[in-house]
């Protein structure tokens, strides 16, 4: 059997090939090829040129414990520029605890099924159940041997099927093909890269690696600091009723009058995403599911993110917007209205944008 088969039978067979792991994981990413290449996929209104808001280069560095199915610690040490912080999620079962880079600690409630947010990438090199959704969306090419983490691995190209959809938090967005060393022997991926035009731009690898270690039951339970302040975990995003977001949100809630059909106003999520820590900013989100489909963003603070953007002052039917439009892909159009401040994009064109943005009214009107 070939290496690349012996990769795929240990991930898609029914043998169990480790009881434990412990690791150090290293990512690095260049920012700035980064947004090129998600970019080049999809063009999103039209950005300032030569500007960077986040760091070029941004490494994380993660210690991680795992014991199979569902017992994760992991340490994550983030250096972006001179900036870093440590943070920590700690799981077992669906008993889990996540402190953040500002030391703020959520503690899940037990009865609630689920694990912590944020171990897609710890899922993408050692979860059997992840890396078999993974694999089913790509083609993948073997090209000889490597050694990696000192274990001899596949070094497989892989790139996304035809019409196959890889979400963005499964692997670097934008990519045109990427690079896994597969170890065959216990069916998990030791590294992961991401090329645009043939530059690489995001890298994944485990430079450590060791298997069926004896784990203190000590790792997978979380010990306050003394004076740290604990609250129960809250979801990030909240689906709610048109009418639970007008009773809920601090700021008046805009809905359209005039969209491309009458089955377009019927059909609609409302999403609430939460403010991440104390000077978080919370924002609702209005979903129309047409093809293309509409979404209008809405909060009481202005949203820093659209300082990134170029944008061209318009006034249509006495409302004074403003839209980005690189001419292509994802329009965006802003104002203020009622003490909201309101992003609407979409993949319509222009005009019907432009109109759709100004027959926003307050909700409880309509």
């Amino acid at each position: 059997m070939s290496e690349l088969g012996g990769f795929l039978e240990a991930v898609y067979g029914s043998a169990t090939h480790f009881f434990s792991v412990r690791a150090r994981l290293r990512h690095w990413r260049s920012q700035v090829l980064a947004e090129m290449a998600r970019n080049s996929k999809r063009v999103w209104g039209r950005k300032k040129g030569g500007t960077m808001s986040k760091p070029t280069i941004r490494e994380v560095n993660t210690s991680v414990w795992l014991s199979p199915p569902n017992r994760v610690r992991m340490e994550k040490h983030i250096q972006a520029g001179r900036k870093s912080e440590y943070s920590l999620v700690i799981a077992d079962g669906n008993r889990w605890s996540i402190r953040d880079g500002q030391g703020h600690v959520q503690v899940s409630d037990p009865d609630q099924e689920g694990g912590p947010p944020g171990l897609t990438r710890i899922s993408a090199h050692f979860d059997q159940r992840f890396l078999r959704e993974l694999l089913g969306h790509l083609a993948l090419e073997s090209f000889g041997v490597v050694n990696t983490a000192r274990r001899s691995c596949v070094r497989l190209r892989a790139a996304a099927r035809p019409g196959a959809r890889l979400w963005s938090h499964w692997l670097p967005y934008g990519a045109d093909e990427y690079e896994f060393h597969a170890d065959p022997e216990r069916g998990v991926v030791l590294f992961i890269a991401a090329r645009f035009k043939g530059q690489v731009y995001d890298v994944s690898e485990v430079v450590e690696v060791a298997f069926d270690e004896p784990l203190d039951d000590a790792l997978f339970a979380y010990a306050p600091v003394c004076g740290e302040q604990i609250r129960p975990a809250e979801s990030v995003i909240e689906v709610l009723s048109l009418d639970g977001a007008i009773a809920r949100m601090p700021f008046t809630v805009l809905v359209p009058t005039r969209l491309p059909s009458q089955e377009t106003a019927r059909v609609f999520e409302v999403t609430y995403c939460r403010p991440r820590g104390p000077s978080g900013r919370g924002s609702l989100t209005i979903t129309y599911l047409t093809k293309p489909s509409v979404w209008i963003e809405q909060s009481g603070e202005p949203n820093p993110e659209l300082d990134k953007y170029e944008w061209e002052p318009i006034e249509y039917q006495a409302k004074r917007m403003a839209v980005s439009d690189a001419g292509t892909g994802t329009r965006v159009l802003t104002l203020v209205q009622d003490g909201t401040y309101v992003k609407v994009w979409s993949e319509l064109d222009r005009e019907q944008l432009i109109d759709i943005t100004a027959s926003l009214v307050p909700a409880h009107t309509t």
